[in-house]
């Protein structure tokens, strides 16, 4: 195995960088397509940063790719399980796939970590309010 050269290296965390900024860039101009191709890019790099996860698991969930955002605010779990984020839009996506039980559940695991977050519990009380399934 040759060893990487310090200019390789500075080169690739530059490009690195420069997708993680356009990716937060395409987020917030609500450019989901061109953030997912950047999240997507950084997370080749680095595939072990929870926070390019749960960035492209936003913009897939903004994008109503649930099942790519669950993949997503998954792995970023496993990387940082305390990030409440992860788990209110996981169970954002899991509530708009009729999944309700599982929302439910991420819904709680996130009201556990911060009880006085009223946007969970607003959404809490939304599922319970439009959930076609009683249980």
């Amino acid at each position: 195995m040759m060893p990487v050269q310090a200019d390789d290296f500075s080169e690739k965390h530059r490009a690195y960088q420069n997708d993680v900024s356009a990716g937060r860039t395409a987020l917030d101009k609500k450019d989901y397509e061109s953030a997912i191709k950047y999240f997507t890019n950084a997370i080749s790099v680095s595939p072990f940063e929870g926070s390019n996860y749960y960035d492209r698991g936003v913009a897939h969930y903004k994008s109503g790719n649930d099942k790519e955002g669950v993949g997503d605010f998954n792995k970023a779990l496993i990387i940082d399980n305390r990030r409440i984020g992860a788990y209110v839009y996981r169970g954002l996506c899991k509530e708009r796939s009729g999944q309700y039980a599982d929302a439910l559940k991420d819904y709680n695991a996130a009201i556990s970590m911060n009880p006085k977050d009223a946007n969970v519990h607003n959404n809490l009380a939304w599922l319970f309010a439009t959930a076609k399934d009683e249980r």
